[in-house]
C-alpha cells in the first residue's frame, strides 16, 4: 500500500533546491530555508513571512510532486492535518457570537442521546483537550483494530467514539485528542442542521475569498495538489493516508498559501470573530486547580526566552506561528508529514527562521556549559512521571542519557541543574535529587519522582 519512491529522484530534488528559486531571486531566508529543507529532507513547501501586515517573503520551493518533478508553487495546495483544528474553532466561535450556544455550558444541550460520561463535558474542554477524553493514540480504538477503514460514516465514528475510556476527570488534565473536534463538529451540523462542509464554506471560506480551501474528499481530482511523503529508513516514500471521512478527525482540510495568506488577514482584522470573541482562542485554558494549560481554542500558546508565541503544526507537514511582541506571521505549507516508519523533523522551521532573521532570543539555549562527571550521580536513575511513564538518565562514554517511551536523547547541561534534550525543545530541571520538573515547550509541565 505504500509505494516507495525511487531515492535517485532525491538527487534531482536536492538539485532543484540549489536552482533559482521560483519567483525570486536567491537571498539569505531563502538559502536558509533551501539548507533546512535539505537537512530534513523535505520534498516541497510553499512559505510566505508577514511582518507588521506586509509580505516580506513569498515563495515556493523543491517539488509538490517528485514522481513527475512537479514544482511547488505558491498556488500548491496541500494537506493542513490539524491546523484545521483553528478554524472548527473558530466555527464554534461564530455559532456562540450568534448566541447559538455557549461553550462553557455542558454539551448535553447541543445534541441528544448523548452517553452518561459525555454529558457534562463543555465544548470548551472540548476544543482545549481538558475533557478527560481519550488521547490520540487511544481514540477510536475499535475503528483501528485491523487499521483505519477506507471509508468512515458519521455513525461509525460516533460510535467507536462512544466505546472510548474517559481517561481523566474533565477539567483536570490537558491531554491532546483529535475525538473532541469531531465531536464539535456533530455539534455544529446539529445546530446547523446542515453539512459541516456547507457551513464553513457560507460562513468561512466563501466570505474570506479562500476559493481553494476545502475539507478531504478523496474522489476529487484537483489541480495543483501536492502529494504526501515521509521518511523509511532515511529514504522518502509515499505517505499511506487514503480513506474518505464523512466528518474530519480533527484535520481533513486543504488549502493553498494564499487562501491561508487571507486566513491570518481574517485574524489579524477580525473580519469574522468579534475582538472580545475571538480572545478567547488565544486564551490558556484554566484546569479545575487554577493552573494554566498552554492551549488556547485551536492554538498551542507557548514562549521562547520569555517571548510568546501561538503555533500550531500538522501531521502532514504544515506550521503557522505568530509572534505578537515583533507582529510576526509565517505559514509553512509542505508535503513531509509524519509516518508510520521513521521520526520525521518536519516541524520547527517557522521558530528557526524567526529565531535566525527576527529576534535572536528565539533561538534554542546556547550549547551545553561544562559538567563535572563526580556530579553525575546526583542526576542518575530511574523516576515515575506523575501522569504515568518511566524516564531513566544514565551514563555513556562519559555523557549523560534520557531515555523515555519517546526514545533516547542526549542532555544538554545549561547549569543550575537544568538540561535540554539535543533533539527536543525539553527542559528537565532537578529539584532536588528525587525530584525534577519536565517543561516541554508545547506542552504542560510535568513532574517524575525517583523511585525508591
Amino acid at each position: 500500500m505504500i509505494a516507495k519512491v525511487k531515492y535517485i529522484s532525491l538527487s534531482i530534488f536536492l538539485l532543484f533546491l540549489h536552482s533559482k528559486s521560483i519567483g525570486q531571486n536567491t537571498n539569505p531566508i531563502g538559502s536558509f530555508i533551501k539548507s533546512e529543507m535539505e537537512e530534513r529532507q523535505i520534498p516541497g513547501l510553499s512559505i510566505v513571512i508577514i511582518q507588521n501586515g506586509k509580505v516580506i517573503h513569498k515563495n515556493a520551493y523543491g517539488f509538490s510532486v517528485i514522481e513527475h518533478q512537479v514544482p511547488s508553487k505558491i498556488e500548491t495546495i496541500y494537506e493542513l492535518a490539524s491546523i484545521t483544528k483553528q478554524f472548527i474553532a473558530t466555527g464554534i466561535l461564530l455559532l456562540e457570537q450568534d448566541d447559538l450556544l455557549d461553550i462553557d455550558k455542558p454539551i448535553e444541550n447541543y445534541i441528544d442521546s448523548l452517553p452518561v460520561k459525555w454529558k457534562s463535558l463543555t465544548l470548551k474542554q472540548l476544543l482545549s483537550h481538558t475533557a478527560g477524553l481519550a488521547a490520540m493514540e487511544d481514540e477510536w480504538k475499535s475503528l483501528k483494530e485491523n487499521r483505519w477503514p477506507k471509508y468512515v460514516t458519521r455513525k461509525m465514528l460516533w460510535n467507536s467514539a462512544i466505546e472510548d475510556t474517559i481517561l481523566a476527570v474533565p477539567g483536570t488534565q490537558f491531554r491532546y485528542h483529535n475525538v473532541g473536534y469531531s465531536l464539535s463538529v456533530f455539534i455544529i451540523e446539529k445546530i446547523t442542521q446542515g453539512d459541516h462542509r456547507d457551513f464553513f464554506k457560507k460562513r468561512i471560506f466563501e466570505p474570506l475569498g479562500m476559493n481553494n480551501t476545502f475539507f478531504e474528499d478523496q474522489t476529487k481530482v484537483t489541480q495543483n495538489q501536492a502529494e504526501g511523503y515521509t521518511l523509511k529508513n532515511g529514504e522518502l516514500v509515499k505517505i499511506w493516508r487514503v480513506g474518505q471521512e464523512e466528518i474530519g478527525v480533527g484535520d481533513g482540510l486543504y488549502s493553498s498559501l494564499e487562501d491561508m495568506i487571507k486566513w491570518n488577514k481574517a485574524i489579524r482584522e477580525n473580519r469574522l470573530l468579534k475582538s472580545d470573541v475571538q480572545t478567547k482562542m488565544f486564551s490558556r485554558t484554566k484546569l479545575n486547580n487554577g493552573l494554566l494549560t498552554k492551549y488556547g481554542l485551536g492554538w498551542w500558546l507557548s514562549e521562547r526566552n520569555g517571548i510568546p508565541y501561538y503555533y500550531h503544526n500538522g501531521i502532514t507537514g504544515p506550521e503557522f506561528l505568530k509572534i505578537p511582541s515583533i507582529d510576526l506571521d509565517i505559514i509553512i505549507l509542505s508535503n513531509l508529514g509524519q509516518g508510520e516508519f521513521d521520526d520525521v523533523h518536519y516541524w520547527g522551521m517557522a521558530l528557526k527562521i524567526a529565531g535566525e532573521f527576527f529576534d535572536t532570543k528565539l533561538r534554542h539555549p546556547p550549547e551545553s556549559v561544562f559538567l563535572d562527571s563526580t556530579d553525575y550521580n546526583f542526576f542518575t536513575g530511574t523516576f515515575e512521571y506523575e501522569s504515568e511513564g518511566e524516564l531513566e538518565v544514565y551514563v555513556r562514554d562519559g555523557k549523560l542519557y534520557l531515555k523515555d517511551s519517546f526514545g533516547e536523547s542526549l542532555m544538554i547541561y545549561k547549569g543550575s541543574n537544568m538540561f535540554t534534550l539535543m533533539d527536543d525543545p525539553v527542559i528537565f530541571r532537578y529539584l532536588t535529587k528525587n525530584r525534577i520538573q519536565v517543561i516541554e515547550e508545547l506542552w504542560n509541565d510535568d513532574f517524575a519522582n525517583r523511585k525508591k
